[in-house]
């Protein structure tokens, strides 16, 4: 890989406390990559794997729609129906004050204006 006129890794980089190249570097890499996969490849026949099946295991167990489908239509009737209602309700009074007070200043004012013609 290196040109013939030249050393890899040159005299100034040994020098300076670097024996690798990047070729080297990369190659043992790759057999730290491989490495990794063989574990990996056998952590099922640990405890930790056998940890990591029971807990995949209680993930997909775990997953059952009718509780998201449940918690959806909970939610909608809550939020929407009964809460829908108290806040129709609040309007209706808050409207029912405003008019009985209209109402009221109306009658005191009609009442002053009626006491003096009888």
């Amino acid at each position: 890989i290196c040109p013939l006129s030249l050393n890899c890794p040159t005299a100034a980089f040994e020098g300076r406390g670097h024996n690798d190249t990047v070729v080297g570097l990369v190659k043992d890499y790759g057999e730290d990559i491989k490495g990794t996969a063989d574990n990996l490849v056998s952590i099922t026949t640990t405890s930790l794997g056998q940890a990591m099946i029971q807990v995949k295991r209680f993930l997909c167990n775990m997953d059952v729609s009718f509780v998201a489908n449940r918690y959806t239509q909970v939610r909608d009737e809550v939020c929407g129906s009964m809460l829908g209602g108290f806040t129709q309700i609040n309007w209706a009074l808050w409207a029912l004050g405003i008019f009985l007070e209209i109402v009221a200043i109306l009658a005191n004012a009609l009442a002053t204006r009626l006491r003096g013609m009888s």
